[in-house]
């Protein structure tokens, strides 16, 4: 006590000795302040994590409102007909001399006029909304198909066969589901995922059954231009929406069979470290799919009819 009290009498009586003692306080205190912010905040992360997805949650929304749009007019075509050109005739007219009764040649043309018809229209031709969820289960290491278990189900909205990304990539598509949790079949499967890279070549993405990391993309033409660091996206055609990207080409093979490029990728996420996705609800994917399905099936009792006349 007695030694505290004339370190006060100091601080009060010596100016240069009492700004440092009242710094070295500070510093003190500043030093014990934060470190209680840290332990505050650790203990706070869950529900910053959850702000931060739910906010990028609405930020996707907003933006895929955005995407996904086309601008389409009508058009009237005349039929096709043949036609002189007569700047050729014009051309050999003063290039040849002819008599009062030679034609000069001339190079029949086919002639088509297409013009726009009615008001342009804007057209949207996908909708999805995004819907976050926490990884509760992931598995990796099987040689055939793995499997992600998050804590959403139909109660929030899921539904089977909705594509599931996150910020980064593609991540797979909802196999299964319950009304509180869904089971998700990774890109990590046997299953193949549309593809395409540099310019809309299209190919077909899946997983060989080795290293969690890699993927193979087939079936590329081999007219494409590939090189090392390019990234293959998500045509659209299946599932997932477009541009949603897949992985960068680390080695590019020559299948000389079939005269078609293998493509190695990397893929864009790291499957050991998911913790949050996103599962897209395509609000017009039903429409498209129950016509896919209508097509289908007629095309199977078409195919019963040939067999069995």
């Amino acid at each position: 006590m007695l030694e505290l009290f004339c370190l006060r009498l100091i601080m009060k009586s010596n100016s240069l000795q009492g700004n440092d003692l009242l710094n070295s306080s500070n510093a003190i205190a500043g030093f014990f302040y934060d470190k209680q912010n840290k332990i505050v905040n650790y203990f706070q992360m869950g529900g910053i994590n959850k702000q931060l997805v739910a906010e990028n949650t609405k930020l996707k929304n907003e933006l895929d409102a955005l995407k996904y749009f086309d601008t389409i007019q009508n058009v009237i075509g005349n039929i096709p007909v043949v036609a002189y050109d007569t700047s050729q005739v014009a051309r050999n007219a003063d290039s040849l001399s002819h008599s009062a009764t030679d034609t000069p040649a001339s190079k029949p043309v086919i002639v088509q006029t297409v013009r726009p018809h009615g008001t342009p229209r804007v057209v949207k031709y996908a909708s999805y909304n995004y819907i976050a969820a926490r990884v509760v289960n992931n598995s990796v290491l099987s040689d055939r198909n793995n499997y992600i278990t998050i804590n959403k189900g139909t109660a929030d909205g899921i539904e089977k066969d909705m594509a599931v990304v996150t910020s980064d990539g593609v991540v797979g598509r909802v196999a299964y589901v319950s009304k509180h949790y869904a089971a998700i079949i990774s890109i990590l499967s046997s299953r193949p995922v549309s593809s395409q890279i540099n310019g809309g070549s299209i190919g077909l993405t899946n997983w060989e059954g080795k290293y969690p990391e890699y993927v193979t993309m087939s079936q590329v033409d081999v007219r494409t231009q590939v090189q090392p660091g390019d990234t293959a996206y998500t045509t659209g055609y299946s599932y997932f929406p477009e541009n949603v990207a897949i992985g960068t080409v680390v080695a590019v093979d020559t299948y000389k069979v079939n005269n078609t490029l293998n493509l190695k990728l990397k893929l864009i996420n790291n499957f050991r470290k998911l913790k949050y996705v996103y599962v897209v609800a395509g609000k017009m994917g039903s429409e498209r799919a129950e016509l896919e399905q209508q097509v289908a099936e007629a095309e199977r009792q078409a195919a019963a009819q040939q067999r069995n006349p």
